[in-house]
């Protein structure tokens, strides 16, 4: 999955949590299960250039809208920041020429890193982002 789309998706979940440490769970047991959903994953430094800023943009859109519907800022931020750490061993290990060992299960191969080519496996991620976002902002009014 992009980063985008795991950082959306944790800070969601991290919005409907009681606390940061719940969401920092939630945040880290999301990426396993959306890096087993079929989606398309970029190679190089542009798709990730690219990607980090649209992260940053729809980071800083979503945690507007959940503050202003009361969620904990601590937890959204958590939750996101959870769900995306898991990656950084993919950065690490495409700086190091692509090689290296890999420990989170999805990376491994321990469990299923499903893929799917263009425009689906982008597709896929833009409902998942788009149904996540708008349940979070629901759950949270439905709490107040």
């Amino acid at each position: 999955m992009y980063f985008t789309t795991h950082l959306v998706v944790g800070m969601s979940l991290g919005a409907v949590m009681p606390n940061s440490m719940a969401a920092a769970a939630a945040g880290v047991a999301s990426h396993v299960v959306l890096d087993m959903v079929s989606h398309h994953d970029y190679e190089g430094i542009k798709g990730g250039v690219f990607d980090l800023t649209a992260g940053a943009a729809a980071a800083t859109a979503l945690h507007w809208v959940l503050a202003a519907q009361g969620a904990s800022t601590g937890a959204v931020l958590t939750g996101g920041l959870a769900a995306t750490l898991p990656d950084a061993e993919v950065v690490a290990a495409y700086l190091k020429s692509k090689k290296g060992t890999m420990c989170f299960p999805t990376h491994s191969g321990l469990l299923p890193h499903n893929h799917r080519q263009l425009p689906w496996g982008a597709g896929i991620q833009f409902l998942v982002m788009g149904i996540s976002a708008a349940a979070s902002v629901l759950a949270i009014r439905s709490m107040a």
